[in-house]
């Protein structure tokens, strides 16, 4: 949008496994292997907080940037779909003009009645990745 300021679309799907309860108590499970299937997609706003530099030695320097980023969007889990909260962490470093490296840290929360209480959950991802310029 600006230099300050970006947009991200996300979209992401996962496959989640047994409990500790299902496996220990022998129980029926809580899940069906269908509602075990995550599926999540949004929109989040980005904005560049501390612009750096990084000294890996005296003669190589790289740019890098620090943003946070605020999002919402929806995640389908366990037969739901609910409205979902995005935060993120991001440090990126410019290894050239056109490609840079990203470190992040996202928090997706989003309620949930699996157990029968409903509950806000903090499902935390980290992830790192190259982006192209063009």
């Amino acid at each position: 949008i600006s230099e300050h300021f970006y947009v991200k679309a996300r979209y992401a799907q996962a496959k989640a496994g047994e409990t500790s309860f299902e496996k220990l108590s022998n129980a029926a499970p809580l899940l069906t292997d269908d509602e075990r299937e995550l599926t999540y997609y949004g929109l989040n706003i980005g904005y560049n907080l501390l612009p750096g530099e990084i000294f890996f030695s005296k003669d190589t320097v790289f740019n890098s940037v620090f943003s946070i980023e605020l999002g919402g969007g929806s995640t389908e889990f366990a037969g739901d779909e609910q409205f979902t909260v995005n935060l993120t962490a991001n440090y990126r470093v410019f290894l050239t003009d056109w490609i840079a490296w990203d470190l992040s840290m996202s928090d997706y929360l989003f309620n949930t009645e699996v157990t029968g209480a409903s509950k806000t959950t903090h499902n935390l991802n980290f992830a790192t990745g190259v982006s192209f310029y063009f």
